[in-house]
């Protein structure tokens, strides 16, 4: 599971995921993108395996 929030004051995007404690936890590889089209790629890609199992 993927979730991106909008942070107004810096314009950027934070990428979190949800762990198996159902906590959110930033997701390292790519913590902040500028767009949700990147957003959107770095879930697609999800290169550690954690947003889909």
């Amino acid at each position: 599971m993927a979730k991106a929030t909008f942070v107004r004051t810096k314009g950027i995007w934070k990428v979190f995921w949800m762990r198996s404690d159902l906590k959110w936890h930033s997701y390292e590889p790519k913590a902040k993108v500028n767009t949700l089209k990147e957003f959107l790629g770095a879930v697609d890609r999800d290169e550690h395996s954690c947003f889909f199992s």
